[in-house]
C-alpha cells in the first residue's frame, strides 16, 4: 500500500487523495483536461497495482466554462440606458 501512496503523491493530475478510516478504500480526486489523460492514468494504475486494487468505481464530473464575448463596458452602459 505504501507504493500506491508514493505513486499517488507523484502524479501531477491528482488534486487530493485519502484513505477511508473504516475500510481499506482509497479515494482519489483527479483533474484532467483530456479523456486521454484519464484513460492513461486508469490503465497505468491498473497495471502497476493490480495486486492491491480489487475494485474500481468512478464518479465523473465536468466543468462547464462560460465565455462572455460582449464587452463589459458596453454591457453596463446598455443597462444604464434601459433605466
Amino acid at each position: 500500500m505504501s507504493a500506491l501512496r508514493f505513486y499517488i503523491n507523484d502524479q501531477k493530475n491528482i488534486r487530493y487523495a485519502f484513505m477511508s478510516a473504516s475500510k481499506p478504500v482509497v479515494f482519489i480526486y483527479l483533474a484532467v483536461k483530456k479523456s486521454d489523460e484519464l484513460s492513461a492514468f486508469l490503465l497505468d494504475i491498473k497495471e502497476k497495482f493490480s495486486d492491491v486494487i480489487v475494485n474500481q468505481k468512478y464518479l465523473f464530473s465536468s466543468m462547464l466554462l462560460k465565455h462572455e464575448f460582449f464587452p463589459e463596458g458596453l454591457l453596463h452602459t446598455s443597462e444604464i440606458r434601459k433605466k
